[in-house]
């Protein structure tokens, strides 16, 4: 599902226009985005947990030509499934 097609079903669920859904959702991604660059955790009750975390930095190899190169620490974002979205994928 593209962002387009999320914007179209939550009017047609809301019955709002689409300059009103379409600043409601960019609000909420900009307000997920921001607290989990700030480094909260953001839980979607019954949806899943978006959580900063923490890669170390660590040695890899390079494939093409064998040499072994070191990658910087980094921040990413986890997403782990509620219990009630993993039984309704499953």
């Amino acid at each position: 599902m593209t962002k387009e097609e999320l914007l179209r079903e939550v009017e047609s669920r809301c019955g709002e226009k689409s300059a009103v859904v379409h600043r409601v959702v960019q609000a909420l991604i900009e307000t997920m985005s921001d607290a989990v660059s700030q480094g909260e955790r953001v839980p979607l009750v019954p949806f899943g947990i978006f959580e900063p975390v923490e890669r170390a930095a660590r040695l890899c190899r390079n494939p093409k030509t064998g040499e072994f190169m070191e990658v910087p620490a980094y921040q990413s974002v986890r997403f782990k499934l509620s219990k009630k979205l993993k039984t309704r994928v499953n």
